[in-house]
């Protein structure tokens, strides 16, 4: 289960998600511009 949740594709399209919501970063204080590099 693990695997799947970490799989590159799935994190891809958590980060899609976040960032059609015009999600905010959280309490790392992580803007989600940051997170595709």
């Amino acid at each position: 289960m693990m695997n799947q949740i970490l799989s590159r594709d799935n994190l891809i399209q958590a980060i899609k998600r976040v960032e059609r919501n015009k999600g905010s970063h959280g309490v790392d204080d992580m803007p989600v511009q940051n997170l595709n590099n």
